[in-house]
């Protein structure tokens, strides 16, 4: 806590670090929109949107946990080139290292995997901010909805 209050304190602007799973079609929409309105979002909000992982059903690439993150100018390459296997338990220990350096994680579930769904609730109990576009977490089975939600009422 002491470590992110005197980091906050140097920084002029808040920083959100965001794991996007399912980097596909309307993934990679995503961080392109969030490449395009970087400025603006600066501008108007005072917020830095900072990927840290990106994730598909296949391979994650994951910036250094010392406060890097992903270059939106060529996360595709970086991801076509990333070797290490996709690792929900390796992801949720990459996104609790940034915690250190920054303290508000947003996972974004792009994807439409009952798989990637079955992780939200585990996600929420690790506090991490939760978006999801993956209709199978919601309008999917009625034990995996309960779960989210007594995860998210936690």
């Amino acid at each position: 806590r002491a470590l992110r209050a005197v980091h906050s304190a140097f920084l002029s602007h808040n920083v959100v670090a965001l794991a996007l799973v399912g980097a596909g079609f309307i993934g990679g929409h995503l961080i392109d929109a969030i490449a395009e309105a970087e400025r603006m979002l600066l501008a108007r909000f005072n917020v830095k949107i900072r990927i840290c992982a990106l994730v598909n059903s296949d391979v994650m690439a994951l910036a250094a946990t010392d406060g890097d993150f992903i270059d939106l100018r060529n996360w595709r390459d970086l991801l076509k080139k990333a070797t290490t296997e996709s690792d929900f338990d390796g992801l949720v220990e990459h996104l609790e290292a940034y915690r250190a350096w920054v303290p508000d994680v947003v996972v974004v579930d792009a994807s439409y995997s009952l798989a990637v769904a079955e992780q939200h609730a585990i996600w929420l109990r690790h506090k991490f901010h939760v978006v999801n576009a993956n209709s199978r977490a919601l309008a999917g089975p009625l034990d995996l909805f309960e779960q989210i939600l007594l995860a998210r009422d936690a």
